[in-house]
């Protein structure tokens, strides 16, 4: 899945760019604008997450640590899949 997060980078970057804006507007009501904050914010931190991941294994930390920073990313791909799919 590591070799996969180039791919995930970009398309949560393109979700990131997408909704911002939508955020901005006052088409969405409050339900949906919930959501889309939600996707946002799960997006953020899968991107913070898979930076923490390259830098943990730039820097040589322990394959435990790189593995569970790696593990809150996909928590947060799979919150962000859910909440997306639910729009």
């Amino acid at each position: 899945m590591r070799n996969d997060y180039a791919k995930v980078k970009e398309s949560l970057e393109a979700f990131v760019v997408l909704y911002e804006p939508v955020l901005k507007t006052e088409i969405l009501d409050n339900d949906k604008k919930l959501l889309v904050e939600a996707v946002l914010f799960f997006a953020k931190e899968t991107l913070k997450h898979v930076r923490n991941a390259e830098n943990a294994e730039k820097h040589d930390r322990p394959k435990e640590e790189i593995d569970n920073i790696y593990k809150k990313c996909e928590y947060c791909m799979l919150a962000v899949t859910a909440i997306n799919n639910s729009l």
